[in-house]
């Protein structure tokens, strides 16, 4: 890729993805890292990011909100492997999901789904410029890439 790194800069410094992240963090937040992806079609066991699993911030006693937003780069569908995301299941949630399995754990479809509900699941699917807000406390996958691509841009706030 040749990337315009100026234009992403602005985009991972602006005002208005600090403002969001300061209100849900209820504190100053700044950016503290980015990544680009491009995924690709995989056949093999699903691995890493692409089992469902909860990002974790270490030397905490407790679970920590981890904000981040999410750029779809492309048009996303179901067979790109779009970002999955389980509501309510977040550090900050009163829910009853909040505690259901440890960070740094990866999980199958089936060790999820037999203990939360399939209506918990929303994704990141839809156009080139869709934003996703996500706190990756909260249990979370990649999904699996079977044609196409999907390319995404992530900034993290701490």
């Amino acid at each position: 890729w040749s990337l315009p790194w100026r234009p992403i800069a602005k985009f991972i410094h602006h005002q208005w993805w600090k403002a969001i992240a300061s209100d849900y963090f209820k504190r100053k937040a700044v950016p503290n890292g980015f990544r680009l992806w491009r995924t690709i079609p995989f056949s093999g066991e699903l691995r890493g990011s692409q089992q469902w699993h909860r990002d974790e911030q270490t030397g905490y006693d407790e679970p920590r909100p981890i904000f981040k937003v999410f750029l779809n780069l492309n048009y996303i569908i179901y067979s790109n492997g779009p970002f999955q995301y389980l509501r309510g299941t977040h550090s900050h949630s009163q829910g009853p999901y909040r505690h259901v399995f440890r960070p740094g754990e990866r999980l199958m479809n089936n060790e999820v789904f037999n203990v939360i509900p399939h209506s918990h699941q929303t994704s990141n699917a839809g156009p080139a410029g869709l934003l996703t807000f996500a706190d990756t406390s909260g249990i979370h996958c990649g999904g699996r890439c079977v044609e196409g691509y999907r390319d995404t841009l992530m900034v993290q706030f701490r």
